[in-house]
């Protein structure tokens, strides 16, 4: 009986760990975001918005496009990034940070930097989470800046 309940709990995290990650870019799916900003109250957000995505699939392939983002996002992998959070936010070309450090000024400066080597931009909005904010309206907001 204890094996099968070991077992059961190693299915149940595997599996949890196969959905909260977006296989395409390697960081966390919007779903699995959701969770982390509310069961860790992460503070700080930042939305992301790419440009001229849709061009840029047409013009060199999505495979070519996607493998541009994980070179870009993997640096949001090193170490000094650790606890500030990544993921998927609606479309494929919008990012969301989470994080309770109050400056990521280093990462944001990082990932323009390989966004600019790989021939890609981004705008991003941030934004305190409250009780209150709707991260679409923030979105919505970021739309008006491109």
């Amino acid at each position: 009986m204890k094996a099968m309940k070991k077992l059961h709990k190693f299915s149940k995290n595997k599996i949890i760990k196969l959905l909260s990650i977006d296989s395409v870019f390697n960081i966390y799916t919007r779903t699995y975001m959701n969770y982390l900003i509310k069961k860790k109250s992460l503070k700080y957000i930042y939305i992301l918005d790419f440009n001229n995505i849709g061009r840029l699939n047409y013009d060199i392939g999505f495979d070519k496009v996607n493998e541009k983002f994980r070179k870009i996002l993997s640096v949001t992998k090193r170490k000094k990034y650790n606890k500030i959070y990544v993921g998927r936010f609606f479309s494929g070309d919008e990012i969301i940070i989470a994080t309770n450090k109050k400056n990521i000024s280093s990462l944001l400066l990082e990932l323009k930097n390989e966004s600019k080597l790989e021939g890609m931009d981004f705008v991003y909005i941030s934004c305190i989470n409250d009780t209150g904010i709707q991260l679409e309206e923030k979105l919505k907001e970021i739309k008006k800046f491109k």
